[in-house]
């Protein structure tokens, strides 16, 4: 939606001088286990932390495409896949700011071809080189104490595309494993579990087509619009979301860099 909290700020006042409601979200909060997942979260007491991730095993967007240059897409994994666990946290626990992050990223990745997205049709120039994260991981604090750890991973060494979301309460801990997106590399069904005092519980969650999300939240739009609490909702949440990933990227730039070629290994002089 905006790459910057400035951005936001100009959307916000667009919004505002134009007299208009402005939509926007990602359209995973709309998914039928997400759903499910939600309905879980008045059994959990008073929820303590969020664990967050979506990994993909071998999904950059191309080397050199817009996903991957810092000038068009303001950063990397952390504003593709990153940007849609923040709204689904959002939609989840109710929206909140963020008092204390910290995160690192790396790119061992994102120019190499093998680890590329091969459901994607980008065409990049030839000589064009990414210059973002491919996998980026941060614990964070929201204003209500809650305590977030997220993973965003454009490319890993996991056999499936995988998005984890675990809400641990007072009174128990749910956790749904599904996949976001269009992926093909995907887990075969997404699976819910509520666990209480040692003993898991599975969830029903409904089977639905892939993207089946996307036609639900359009069909929702013109219910939105008529609610006079929308307007400033989806701005507010952005600047929410925008400003986490710029503490989140200031984090990471004060974090020692370290770069270790294919061939080295560890020994004990690395400690």
């Amino acid at each position: 939606m905006c790459l910057t909290a400035a951005e936001a700020d100009a959307l916000a006042a667009a919004e505002r001088d134009g007299d208009a409601t402005l939509l926007a979200g990602s359209a995973a909060p709309h998914r039928g286990d997400v759903a499910a997942l939600a309905a879980l979260v008045p059994d959990l007491g008073h929820v303590r932390h969020a664990d967050l991730s979506w990994v993909r095993a071998r999904g950059v967007p191309r080397a050199g495409g817009w996903f991957t240059r810092r000038g068009t897409a303001g950063g990397g994994v952390l504003f593709d896949l990153g940007w849609h666990l923040f709204d689904t946290l959002a939609s989840l626990l109710g929206p909140a700011p963020f008092t204390q992050v910290v995160g690192v990223t790396s790119s061992d990745f994102v120019n190499a071809a093998a680890w590329g997205a091969t459901w994607r049709r980008d065409r990049p120039a030839d000589d064009a080189v990414g210059d973002v994260e491919d996998t980026a991981r941060g614990f964070l604090v929201r204003a209500d104490g809650i305590s977030v750890s997220l993973r965003a991973a454009w490319a890993s060494h996991e056999a499936l595309d995988v998005t984890r979301i675990q809400l641990v309460g007072s009174e128990g801990t749910a956790e749904l494993r599904c996949t976001f997106g269009f992926s093909p590399n995907r887990a075969p069904e997404s699976a819910l579990t509520l666990t209480r005092a040692g003993t898991t519980t599975g969830v029903p969650v409904p089977d639905e087509p892939i993207g089946d999300e996307y036609r639900r939240q359009l069909d929702g739009l013109a219910t939105v619009l008529k609610e006079p609490a929308s307007r400033g909702r989806a701005v507010g949440e952005a600047r929410t979301t925008v400003r986490v990933i710029e503490d989140f990227y200031a984090s990471a730039r004060s974090a020692p860099a370290r770069n270790v070629g294919p061939a080295h290994r560890w020994t004990g002089e690395d400690q």
